[in-house]
């Protein structure tokens, strides 16, 4: 089960806000923006209970137009039941995404 926190993000450069969202791993989570777009962002712990910060350099938008919370739940669970080789056939292939593998280098030596 994910676990609901409250994230601080920086809205503006001079707001900051409070959103409900879903800690996914210890240092990642997810949460739907007012204009349903859906992120996974990179976070830290706060002194509080149950919110973390932001860390505004790692971000990635999941998707748009989503309007309810169960899609984190049911995304995560999607995700987390892939190998990384069934992402790629599944997901980022059909996209047409254009992929730089660094490990490959290692491979090639």
């Amino acid at each position: 089960m994910l676990k609901r926190i409250h994230i601080d993000i920086d809205v503006f450069e001079d707001r900051r806000q409070l959103v409900p969202g879903y800690l996914v791993e210890d240092r990642h989570a997810m949460y739907i923006d007012d204009s349903g777009v859906l992120w996974l962002i990179r976070v830290s712990p706060t002194e509080k209970e149950r919110v973390y910060s932001e860390d505004p350099v790692n971000s990635l938008i999941l998707a748009t137009n989503v309007r309810a919370d169960d899609v984190i739940e049911r995304i995560y669970a999607r995700l987390a039941a892939m190998t990384g080789f069934d992402f790629l056939m599944t997901i980022l292939i059909p996209m047409g995404a254009d992929i730089d593998f660094e490990f490959v280098d290692t491979f090639s030596a």
